[in-house]
Order: C-alpha cells, then sequence, then structure tokens
C-alpha cells in the first residue's frame, strides 16, 4: 500500500549510470568502516559524544552498520562489542531498541532469549497514558516511539509476541496527532519535521505488517491508509537530501542530518520505490553523503552532533541496511483513495546498496517446474495458482493440471518457453531446496533476473515482487534471506507478459562471496554424510584468522606468462571485479601464484576462488608449495570445495617467507587445458 503512495507522487527519473557511484559508494563505506573500527574501546565499546547511558545504543548502532557493511559475527572484534553488550543492563529505549536489531540481524538462535528480553523491557516501558515511548523517563516522543517499534518488530520476527493493543495504540495516536496539513512533529503541538514524518511513517507500515487480519485494525484500515497517504504527501513535497525539512512551508534543518537520511533509507526501502516525488532517493542521497565524508572517513552533521552516530547512519544509508516488511501486507496493492492502478515495482538496482556476487558463483541450472497456467488481464503474478506458502512440491506432484517435473538447463538461464512450451500471458513456478550444515542460521543474498516479472518466496515468506515486462538481466533484483540450519525452500514465480521467458538465480553471502556449507537441489533428501565429507566450511567460521596479505604478490615461475592488466596483486585486492590470469594459450601449465613477506609468517589454510569453474584446476592439479630456503616443497593438504570455483585448504602449520598454489593441470577446453584465473587467494593459520 505505501508502494501505491509513492508511485502515485513520483515521475519516472532520468536514466543514470550507477557504476561510478558504486565506485563512489564501496569507498566511502570501506573508509567509514575503517573509522568506526578504530573509534572500539579496548572492553569492546563503542563510545560517542552521548551520556553514558546510552553506551548500549551507541555500541550496537556501530555494530549493525559494521555488520551491514560486511563484518562477520565471527571476527574478535565484533564478538568482543557483542561481549560489552551482554553485560548491559536495559535501561533506555533508543538503546534497547538497536541492540534487537542488531541482534536479530544476526541470525543467531542464541540470541533469542536476551532478544526476549529486550523486549519485555520495553513492553514494560510504554507511557500508560500516551501509549507510546520515551528515553524511558521524561515527556514520551515520536523519536523514542520509532527506535521502541522497530525493535519490537525484530523481535517478533524472532518469536516474540507483541500484543496486537500495542500496534492499535500506536496507530490511534499517530491519527490523533497528526498535523492538519499531514507532517508529524517530535511531540504533539511541536512543528512538523521530515525525520519525525518519517518515523511516523515507519511506524506506521510496521503496524499494518503486525496488525495483518486483526479485525479491530482490518475495520478501521481506511482511516489509517488516509492518514499515512496524508504523511507521505505533506512529505513529499518536501523531499530532500541536504537538509532535515521543517516546518509547514520551506523550513530548513541541518539537525540530526544522518538521523534523518536514516529514516528516508527507510521510506525508500519500506516503499519498494526507486524514486519520491521525481527524485531517485538513493542517488541523490548516496551522491550528497559520500561527497560530505570527512578525511579520517567519518561524517559529522554541521550542527555539531556526534560523528560515531553521524557515520553509523550514513553507513546504514549507504548500504540501504533497512529490510522490508515481512510481506503480511502487501505494499503494492491499491490503496482505496489513490489512482486506482498498481504501483510500479521497486527496481532492486544490485549495483548501489549491496556488495554484487563473485562472477565465480554458479547459477542453479536445476529446478522441479510447473505451469504453465494461464495469466489473465496481467494478473498473473499476484494470484496464487499453488500453496505458495507452504507447498513441498516433488517430482510427479500434481498441480492442478499440471505437474512438478525436474528440468535440467544446459545454461545459466532456464529457458522456460523451451521447458514448458508455453505461450504469451503464462506464468510457471520453479522450486528448489537448500540444505545448510551449519549451526545456527547465516543471512545470504538472493539474486533473480526474469524476462518478464518474477517473485520469490523463501521458506514460505515473498522476499521478491517485481512485476515488470521486458528482460531484466541477471542479478537485476536481490533480497536477504536467512538460511536456517537443514532444509530451506525457494519457490520462484516467473510471468511471460509476450514473447521470450526465462529466469536465472543464485545465492551469495551478504559481501558477493560463494556461500559455504549448503547445498542445493530437487529433492528434499540430501545425503547429509556425504555433504559433511565434501563440502568446505570458510576458514574463519572455523576459528582460523586470515594472515595480512601485506607481502608482495608474485608469480614465481616465469612460465606462469601473466595477462596485461591481471598481475598478481589483483588476487589480493578483495574486489570480485578483479583477477590474477596467466596468458592465453601458451605456455601450458605449470602457472603458480603467492606471496613473499619480509619476515617469516605462520600459515595453516587458503581460500581460493576462481574467476568461474572452467578456470580452475584438476583436482589433482594444484599443489601447495613453500619455499624451504633453496627450493620450493609441496605441502600435503586437505581440498574441500564448495564447487569447482571455490577451494578451501588446510595443512598442518608451516612458518615460511614464501608461499604459493602451483597449477599443473587446468579443467579441460576442448580437449585444450585453459589459463587458470583466481579472482581472490587468501591465507590462514590457526589461532595461537
Amino acid at each position: 500500500m505505501l508502494g501505491t503512495v509513492v508511485a502515485a507522487l513520483s515521475v519516472a527519473p532520468a536514466g543514470a549510470a550507477q557504476e561510478s557511484l558504486s565506485t563512489l559508494v564501496n569507498r566511502a563505506v570501506d573508509q567509514g568502516v575503517e573509522y568506526l573500527w578504530k573509534q572500539q574501546n579496548p572492553n569492546g565499546s563503542f563510545r560517542g559524544a552521548h551520556d553514558a547511558d546510552q553506551s548500549m545504543g551507541e555500541s550496537a548502532l556501530a555494530l549493525l552498520a559494521l555488520h551491514k557493511s560486511g563484518a562477520s559475527p565471527g571476527d574478535p572484534r565484533f564478538q568482543k562489542g557483542l561481549s560489552y553488550l551482554q553485560y548491559l543492563p536495559f535501561e533506555k529505549t533508543y538503546s534497547t531498541g538497536i541492540l534487537l536489531t542488531l541482534l536479530e540481524s544476526l541470525g543467531d538462535k542464541a540470541h533469542e532469549p536476551w532478544i526476549a528480553k529486550g523486549a519485555e523491557f520495553l513492553l514494560e516501558k510504554v507511557n500508560p497514558n500516551i501509549k507510546i515511548w520515551g528515553y524511558p523517563d521524561g515527556n514520551p516522543d515520536l523519536s523514542n516511539t520509532q527506535y521502541a517499534v522497530l525493535g519490537l518488530h525484530a523481535a517478533t520476527k524472532r518469536g516474540f509476541r507483541v500484543p496486537d493493543r500495542i500496534w492499535l495504540d500506536l496507530l490511534e495516536y499517530l491519527k490523533r496527532n497528526q498535523r492538519p496539513t499531514g507532517g508529524f512533529s517530535y511531540r504533539a503541538g511541536e512543528i512538523p519535521t521530515g525525520s519525525m514524518t518519517l518515523a511516523a511513517i515507519a511506524i506506521a507500515v510496521v503496524c499494518f505488517d503486525e496488525l495483518d487480519g486483526v479485525p479491530l485494525f482490518e475495520n478501521h484500515k481506511r482511516e489509517h491508509e488516509a492518514m499515512l497517504k496524508r504523511a507521505f504527501t505533506w512529505y513529499a513535497g518536501r523531499f530532500s537530501v541536504k537538509f532535515n525539512p521543517e516546518g509547514d512551508g520551506d523550513g530548513r534543518n541541518v539537525g540530526f542530518l544522518y538521523y534523518y537520511l536514516y529514516g528516508l533509507e527507510r521510506l525508500g526501502i519500506f516503499s519498494r520505490q526507486k524514486t519520491i516525488a521525481g527524485h531517485d532517493w538513493y542517488d541523490e542521497g548516496a551522491r550528497f553523503i559520500v561527497s560530505e565524508q570527512k578525511g579520517d572517513g567519518s561524517w559529522k552533521a554541521p550542527d555539531g552532533s556526534d560523528p560515531l552516530t553521524d557515520t553509523s547512519f550514513a553507513v546504514l544509508f549507504l548500504r540501504r541496511a533497512s529490510t522490508t516488511p515481512s510481506s503480511h501486507v502487501d505494499l503494492g496493492t491499491t490503496m482505496a483513495g489513490t489512482t486506482g492502478t498498481k504501483a510500479p515495482a521497486a527496481k532492486t538496482d544490485a549495483s548501489a546498496a549491496v556488495t554484487a556476487p563473485s562472477p565465480n558463483i554458479a547459477f542453479i541450472r536445476d529446478w522441479l517446474i510447473a505451469g504453465p497456467f494461464e495469466s489473465k488481464d496481467d494478473k498473473g503474478l499476484s494470484e496464487a495458482y499453488i500453496d505458495e506458502k507452504s507447498l513441498a512440491p516433488f517430482a510427479g506432484l500434481k498441480a492442478g493440471k499440471q505437474t512438478w517435473e525436474i528440468y535440467e538447463s544446459p545454461a545459466d538461464s532456464i529457458d522456460l518457453g523451451k521447458a514448458l512450451k508455453g505461450g504469451d500471458h503464462r506464468v510457471a513456478y520453479g522450486c528448489v531446496y537448500v540444505y545448510a550444515l551449519d549451526e545456527g542460521q547465516c543471512q545470504a543474498l538472493l539474486w533473480l533476473g526474469s524476462d518478464d516479472g518474477g517473485a520469490a518466496y523463501w521458506n514460505g515468506e515473498r522476499v521478491i515482487y517485481e512485476h515488470v515486462h521486458g528482460v531484466n538481466p541477471p542479478d537485476r533484483f536481490h533480497a536477504p534471506v536467512t538460511i536456517q540450519k537443514g532444509l530451506n525452500r525457494l519457490l520462484v514465480k516467473v510471468e511471460n507478459h509476450t514473447g521470450a521467458w526465462s529466469f536465472c538465480a543464485r545465492l551469495s553471502r551478504m559481501d558477493g562471496r560463494a556461500l559455504f556449507g549448503v547445498a542445493i537441489g530437487t529433492s528434499k533428501r540430501f545425503d547429509v554424510g556425504k555433504l559433511q565429507e565434501s563440502v568446505a566450511v570458510p576458514l574463519d567460521d572455523l576459528g582460523y584468522e586470515q594472515v595480512p596479505a601485506d607481502g608482495v604478490a608474485k608469480s614465481f615461475d616465469d612460465a606462469s606468462g601473466i595477462t596485461a592488466s591481471h598481475e598478481p596483486d589483483k588476487a589480493f585486492d578483495g574486489k570480485t571485479d578483479t583477477h590474477w590470469a596467466s596468458d592465453v594459450p601458451k605456455p601450458t601449465p605449470p602457472k603458480d601464484l603467492g606471496m613473499e613477506w619480509d619476515r617469516p609468517v605462520d600459515v595453516s589454510g587458503m581460500e581460493i576462488d576462481f574467476t568461474i569453474a572452467r578456470h580452475a584446476p584438476t583436482l589433482d592439479g594444484l599443489k601447495v608449495q613453500i619455499w624451504n630456503g633453496s627450493d620450493w616443497q609441496s605441502v600435503d593438504a586437505n581440498v574441500k570445495r564448495r564447487d569447482l570455483a571455490s577451494w578451501v585448504l588446510t595443512f598442518p602449520t608451516v612458518t615460511t617467507r614464501r608461499i604459493r598454489v602451483f597449477i599443473t593441470k587446468t579443467l579441460p577446453d576442448g580437449g585444450k587445458p585453459r589459463h587458470p584465473a583466481i579472482t581472490e587467494l587468501r591465507f590462514y593459520r590457526k589461532p595461537r
């Protein structure tokens, strides 16, 4: 519904290339992350300019920004931060709400009792008269309330039950205290601001999501929708990324600027819209934020606010850290009182907000598919032809007049026109199962491209919905998903308006790297024993420490024949769009790639990401070798592969100044060996 409000007041933006913006954003985030880590204290905390009793919130906010930027919860610095937070009492609303948001994003079941305690604190501290939150002492306000609501919403995702009365009271407060012009203020009777109007919209959207189907809500839904539309209309007329709109005129305030921009990011994500009132909100906001970064990597608003929290908010905006509500409410459906046309689907631009998947990550080629089903009046994507939330199909299962069948695609893109011999105005389903060996849960990114529109359901929850016509390239749409231990289900739905009909999908880690410890198939049955023997687990997840790549990257043998612009250091720069490669087609292997340090270092393992599988060696064609002072000596390595292109090798700890991978045989291509090409090579050691 919010998507419709936004779309009704938006116009199509002028086309703009995102490549340069992506580069700017990634560089700015890297510098911001470096700044945040430098602010960590020996006890694990992050302390800014707020009072000491807000230390929980400052630390949780910094860790949330770091986590959304790719920091692993297994990082010793991250663990130290969490350990610090565990011993703090719940005292403040902001702090508790941010902490619950952080813990929910980590996806660790062990944190659920901690989340429940924080949620219980928030429920205890809601003002009994006004029904919203304060610090909690003092008069309640909309800002504290926003973070309490976001924290409680996070808790519900981890099984905590919030009484319906809480959400109903919040909507009644918003309806009572909305300004006649549509805006919202910090407290009732004060002037409206952009940040507080965005806070009210976020609160309303969460309440809509939590109350879906509740009679007391449904009976008054149109009143709440009208309130939400008035709020957005007020904000749309005052949109800015350079200041926080203030008052019913054209007032401008630079106070709490990055807090306000994080609220804008939340509106953009919640509404699933690329434009707001004709503005490409992310493009304009990201370019402004990048331009305001300080030399030390931080951000600080002109009002003299705190660089720790401002930097955290800036990084969260740049990383588009918010997640959409859980789709209990379809935010794309028509809202009463608008134009009556369905909102255009948001374009989830993979290049601008998150790390794009590494080229070596394989697309899913084998699927269970069912269809075609007739799509009348272009409504097929929104209509359910099967139980989309709970059906667990298998080969031979009936789906209406159709039957689920296994389709093994010869290409990355699944050609539904060929597989199903469908026609125009049709929809079809694809399903695979994802089995995870790891304990607990992990966050991943689902990537989807389709021709025409597409939707995706992860364990019954709709995470992507893009009702568009035309060819959408691979990885055009993406959504974060939580991979639970054991069996997970991915259901994809693709429409064909006219012409060609296809889709492609794959999964990556949040940092764009390959997932480890998972297997994908068309059956719910997996040989867990064989998976445990063959599937690799990231070495940092096993407690290994990464060895700094601060030596000289080298190909030690002249026969390696380095390709221009693909020098050895390209395999150690942390970028998925660069790689080392040998020349083509001669000389043939052996080839080598390694590192030389100015000091002896301990090495116990390595991870290798080849650009794609066909540029990887054969299993018996790769050796790990160290320099013993006069010659190269092979090391007995245990090799596991996530797939042909992602390898994990472990071996007894060696102390050396030179180490390399020595490639003697590559995968054949038409009878001839290919040249190897490595995207990233990482060295590890067991902790002392």
